[in-house]
């Protein structure tokens, strides 16, 4: 059809969305954008993290697998609102955010983003 002749890489796309890591403890909600969403290179995102038993120690977002922000997480449950210039917006793209504990264990939550049309 159509779109497997003309996007590339057609077949990684519509994935859905996936989470990493041991989460029967450690949860990563992410509140805005919701995967799906069709977005412009300036992004706003909205994401929270709980973990009883995990010492989150820092939090990391990923945009298409390459990390565009680091930052020591707070106590938990904990709630962050960001701004992000997103590096290269693609047709399809994967939002992360993973949250790594003091032992280096890495929980990870990951979103689908469309990019928006400009017409």
């Amino acid at each position: 059809n159509w779109a497997k002749q003309n996007i590339p890489d057609f077949n990684s796309y519509n994935n859905g969305t996936r989470s990493i890591g041991d989460n029967s403890d450690v949860k990563i909600i992410i509140n805005f954008p919701q995967s799906g969403d069709f977005i412009t290179e300036q992004l706003s995102l909205s994401f929270s993290i709980n973990s009883t038993f995990h010492n989150i120690s820092s939090v990391e977002i990923l945009w298409n697998d390459v990390q565009v922000d680091k930052f020591n997480a707070g106590p938990m449950p904990s709630s962050y609102q960001k701004s992000i210039m997103v590096p290269k917006l693609e047709l399809q793209n994967k939002l992360s955010v993973k949250a790594i504990d003091d032992k280096g264990a890495a929980f990870q939550k990951d979103i689908i983003l469309f990019q928006k049309s400009l017409l």
